[in-house]
């Protein structure tokens, strides 16, 4: 499985447009067996490097919404883990026991991690509506991606 993501991965990196590389990995994501936590906030941050290197390229963005929908819908996070551009993983951070008093259920994790995400691609997507003044459709597609957030991203599911 690894070896068939590594492969797909150059595929879709020097082929940005073509649907098809980025919906055999999420086949592959789907049909893991294994916990994705870290595969998919290593997908999102080839999506942040993808769009901000090939900018327009409608296909990176609906991978990137699968991705997003993926963590939310497996609570492959929770609140304060998430960073669409961060190569930080959960394993870079202090992993020590948490006080009684600051613990929270996972119900409470979830949801303040509804709030991260949507929170965190806002300013994302504001911090290239800046970059991409000249590109029209880039910004269309940050609108987009915007609009989707707000009405998909907002309300857990």
């Amino acid at each position: 499985m690894d070896q068939e993501l590594e492969t797909t991965k150059g595929f879709v990196c020097s082929h940005i447009s073509e649907h098809s590389g980025y919906q055999y990995r999420q086949f592959l994501i789907q049909s893991c067996g294994r916990d994705v936590s870290e595969l998919l906030h290593s997908e999102l941050l080839m999506t942040t490097d993808l769009i901000s290197t090939y900018p327009g390229h409608e296909a990176i963005w609906y991978h990137r919404r699968f991705v997003l929908e993926h963590m939310l819908r497996s609570g492959s996070f929770f609140a304060g883990e998430f960073s669409p551009t961060s190569a930080e993983t959960k394993e870079d951070r202090d992993t020590g026991p948490e006080p009684h008093a600051l613990k929270r259920t996972r119900l409470e994790s979830i949801a303040l991690g509804y709030s991260s995400v949507v929170s965190s691609e806002s300013d994302w997507c504001a911090s290239l509506l800046c970059s991409f003044s000249v590109d029209s459709w880039q910004q269309t597609l940050v609108n987009h991606h915007l609009r989707w957030i707000n009405h998909s991203l907002a309300k857990p599911y």
